[in-house]
């Protein structure tokens, strides 16, 4: 009476059923009686001797045998024990089963049910569900090597159901740790930096990925194919494209182009970085750098000069706006703003500008007549009217010391008079 597979659930009260979970225990059944709908076969070059059955299980049948003695024995009909096959690192590689000597049940399995296909160097069988141990006709397949280790990198169901809740636990039970932590070890290199050293999320230090980069577009070759851009769309040829990419040269300037004017205009880590190269040759870059730099970025941008109700960020552009309205000469502007004079200034002509910082035009003066006590005010000390009662040279002594003047033959003025600033 046949067997029904499902049974073998009893034994994996923790295992949920289903079809992969039946299939990589069934080589664990060493009872003779059949599953359902189990078919068996001549194992391949063992015509005879073992048989092999669709669901991965191994059989050796009832025959006489010779002994060392050279008389002869029954030998009973059992099921074959399959061991697990592990690499070096202790991982699960599959079953292996002994016939004469040890062979690979998956391969064997295979070849028996299909003895037609013959194995090149490069090909072997692949388990389709990704489990080792399940060994069933359903679930092998022949392919190469290559597509092999493709088929490894796939998630498989159990593993996609599995590592959302692993991944929770993980985050919940080193949080606090990863939250923390300043350094970061490098798995190529070994390096340990500090962790705004590395990439996001990635356990390799730049250095080593940079490395990996270069290494590679060296081993690159152009080649005389055509291939279609991904950006404008455009069938070219293989060298008008960079290595490792699938984006033109062109597209990829203008790209770049429209990567750097966003950067510039929003102050992006890229732009704060390049400018840190240029102005003070910073190599790594943290957290608290960039930020840094980014302020000071701001601060050399924010406007410095105003005149008129505008504002102006840069020596150039002030200069610039005085030359357009006031007539006055863009050099001479930037070498008054050098030498300290005040927006204003900047807009006077240069008589009167060398007149106002040469001394003789630092407000209204005062004369007052000590004999009939007369005041007279002038704007400054250029006024012709100050200058047809009392010399230049009077005015200035007479401001400084504060003293009447004197009556001579030669003043213009017959009265003595208090010079001072009103």
């Amino acid at each position: 009476m046949a067997q029904n597979s499902n049974k073998l659930y009893t034994v994996l009260p923790n295992v949920k059923k289903g079809v992969a979970d039946v299939g990589r225990q069934i080589h664990t059944d060493l009872n003779l009686e059949d599953f359902t709908n189990e078919i068996w076969v001549d194992v391949f070059d063992y015509d005879g001797v073992y048989e092999v059955s669709n669901l991965g299980r191994f059989k050796s049948l009832q025959r006489e045998a010779n002994t060392r003695w050279g008389s002869t024995r029954t030998v009973q009909e059992k099921i074959l024990k399959q061991s697990v096959r592990k690499a070096e690192n202790g991982r699960i590689d599959g079953l292996q089963v002994y016939v004469g000597k040890t062979k690979n049940s998956a391969k064997f399995i295979f070849q028996s049910f299909f003895p037609e296909i013959d194995f090149k160097k490069n090909e072997c069988v692949m388990h389709i569900n990704k489990d080792c141990l399940d060994n069933r006709i359903e679930n092998l397949k022949k392919v190469t090597r290559k597509k092999s280790k493709q088929n490894d990198m796939v998630k498989s169901i159990r593993t996609i159901i599995a590592t959302p809740k692993n991944l929770q636990k993980a985050v919940e039970t080193n949080k606090e740790f990863y939250d923390n932590r300043t350094h970061k070890e490098c798995s190529k290199c070994g390096k340990i930096d500090l962790v705004d050293s590395f990439p996001n999320d990635v356990i390799k230090c730049q250095n080593c990925i940079n490395n990996y980069v270069v290494k590679k577009r060296e081993k690159y070759k152009y080649t005389n194919t055509e291939k279609k851009c991904n950006g404008c769309g455009e069938v070219k040829k293989h060298i008008k494209f960079p290595k490792l990419d699938n984006t033109c040269k062109k597209c990829r300037y203008e790209i770049h182009k429209q990567y750097q004017i966003e950067q510039r205009e929003n102050l992006g880590d890229w732009y704060v970085k390049e400018y840190g190269k240029a102005n003070y040759g910073h190599k790594i870059f943290t957290k608290d750098l960039i930020n840094e730099l980014r302020n000071e970025i701001i601060n050399r941008d924010s406007p410095k000069y105003f005149l008129d109700n505008e504002s102006f960020v840069t020596i150039s552009d002030f200069a610039r706006y005085v030359e357009l309205k006031y007539s006055i000469q863009k050099t001479t502007t930037e070498k008054r703003i050098k030498s300290g004079a005040k927006e204003i200034d900047c807009t006077l002509s240069e008589s009167d500008y060398r007149r106002k910082f040469s001394g003789t035009d630092k407000g209204q003066i005062k004369i007052t007549d000590c004999v009939t006590k007369q005041i007279y005010l002038f704007k400054n000390t250029t006024d012709k009217k100050i200058q047809d009662m009392f010399s230049l040279a009077t005015i200035t002594r007479k401001v400084n010391t504060g003293k009447p003047t004197r009556v001579t033959k030669a003043s213009k003025y017959k009265n003595p008079c208090l010079i001072e600033r009103a």
